[in-house]
């Protein structure tokens, strides 16, 4: 019996830890043009990284590519826009069961003509690609989104793969 309070217990305490460790934000937003760089964990993705495991390439580029990913972000579950400005968005993913968040940005670069993205998970170590896939899903629709009509226009083109 003493043995399942201790277990039960021990449980607790790491579940708290767990869900404070969730609600605090890490380092967000841009500096100098650049995320906040992917930690060692296997738990992000970036277009800006130059650590291949971390690597994902970045949107083509659109004068209104911001507001198009807030709109697909907007229609998926469990799914939470924090900020938005017509070169920068920060959404919050909260898993269904547990809560976890995972923070993605994504930051319209005027220089390179790219949309950058980075996509981490707040707590934990491993998170079995669910960042980099969510990612690509946003990815595939934006496609479908920015092709219709083709937009090019000083040095943006959605077809510039």
């Amino acid at each position: 019996m003493l043995i399942l309070v201790i277990a039960a217990l021990t449980l607790a305490v790491v579940a708290f830890a767990i869900a404070i460790q969730n609600l605090k934000a890490p380092r967000l937003g841009i500096s100098q043009g650049r995320f906040a760089p992917c930690g060692t964990a296997p738990n992000c993705v970036s277009s800006q990284s130059t650590r291949s495991e971390k690597r994902i390439d970045p949107f083509p580029g659109h004068p209104e590519g911001i507001e198009i990913i807030a709109e697909i972000i907007e229609s998926m579950p469990h799914a939470r826009i924090v900020t938005k400005d017509g070169r920068y968005l920060h959404a919050i993913f909260s898993s269904p069961i547990f809560g976890f968040r995972d923070d993605m940005e994504f930051y319209r670069n005027d220089e390179s003509k790219w949309i950058d993205v980075r996509s981490a998970a707040r707590t934990g170590y491993y998170d079995f690609n669910v960042n980099r896939k969510r990612v690509e899903g946003i990815r595939e629709e934006y496609l479908k989104r920015t092709r219709q009509g083709s937009y090019q226009e000083s040095g943006f083109s959605a077809l510039k793969l």
